[in-house]
């Protein structure tokens, strides 16, 4: 462990305290802030549903602990990574005119341990009336950030502890905004071979009018890395799963001549003996095709996308 990581652990002790002495039991959700985003579902990979393991039988009491115990709130997320009172709150002015917001939670179990991650992210500095009455550039990103917390396994005082904190994990979004999170999907998640767990969070963002669906892709190592650079969670870019266009489509014949389409993309993990698996994405309902006519998705519109080391993200495969 870092200097820095290290010093930032003992900085938030008082986080440490108010997460693992006094679990709440019961909806994971119940205290959250009204405008905080519930933690993801457990994904298929990773996690459990309270009490019965995904063959039937009983989980053992640490699976069960992580399923009936709250996770940190979102207020906690952002003191955990920030260093800084939130007031409760899942949003917070920081330094130079920046502000930082929670975006996403997600509960997971890696190699026999529990964890909850939640993300942040926190808009650019901002000097001067100038820049803060400027408005914001399409290609103006969010800085993505994250605090990841391990669930005690001690089963008569359970909990859930600060395991680490980063304060930048790569960058997305548009115009200072980050990718909106689809409630209408889930998350995925994948241990791979070497340990570590690549996850799918179903975001969309607005183009000309136009929902784009895309998953944003992110990958965790419990164990540090020998390249100083990288970072325990790491942002790996983007891929589409469909639009709906309903805002911008000429619904009557009459208008701009955009037809009306609405697609929706099935992700799936192709295991891979090393490294990041392949991930696929078969699409359904309609689209448009290059000659801008409607056309309905098939198996032949089903994409393939592999992780490029150079870039360091998925990439649609050639």
């Amino acid at each position: 462990m870092s200097v820095g990581k290290f010093a930032l652990l003992l900085a938030a002790l008082p986080l440490l305290a108010a997460c693992s002495d006094k679990p709440q039991q019961g909806d994971a959700n119940a205290n959250a802030p009204a405008t905080a985003r519930p933690a993801a579902p457990a994904s298929p990979a990773s996690a459990h549903q309270a009490g019965t393991d995904q063959d039937g039988s009983r989980m053992d009491d640490h699976s069960q602990n992580a399923a009936a115990i709250a996770p940190p709130k979102p207020s906690q997320v952002l003191e955990a990574i920030y260093q800084k009172d939130s007031h409760g709150q899942d949003a917070m002015a920081i330094a130079n005119g920046s502000e930082a917001k929670y975006w996403y939670g997600y509960a997971f179990e890696l190699q026999g341990k529990h964890y909850y991650t939640g993300f942040a992210y926190d808009t650019p500095d901002k000097f001067g009336k100038q820049d803060e009455e400027t408005t914001p550039a399409p290609d103006a990103k969010v800085t993505l950030t994250q605090a990841t917390f391990e669930l005690a396994k001690d089963a008569a005082a359970p909990g859930w502890s600060l395991l680490e904190s980063e304060r930048f994990i790569g960058e997305f979004g548009s115009f200072e905004k980050a990718d909106a999170i689809d409630d209408q999907a889930k998350a995925q998640g994948a241990a791979t071979a070497d340990g570590r767990l690549l996850l799918a969070v179903p975001t969309w963002y607005l183009a000309s009018g136009s929902r784009i669906k895309s998953f944003s892709l992110f990958v965790y190592r419990p164990t540090p890395s020998d390249d100083p650079d990288d970072t325990s969670w790491t942002y790996l870019g983007n891929i589409p799963r469909g639009e709906d266009n309903g805002a911008a489509c000429d619904a009557d014949g009459s208008g701009n001549h955009v037809p009306c389409v609405t697609g929706a993309g099935t992700l799936s993990f192709v295991p891979a003996d090393k490294g990041l698996p392949e991930l696929r994405v078969a699409l359904a309902g309609t689209g448009i095709d290059d000659a801008g006519q409607k056309k309905t998705y098939g198996a032949a519109d089903a994409a393939t996308y592999r992780f490029n080391p150079q870039s360091k993200v998925y990439e649609a495969a050639k």
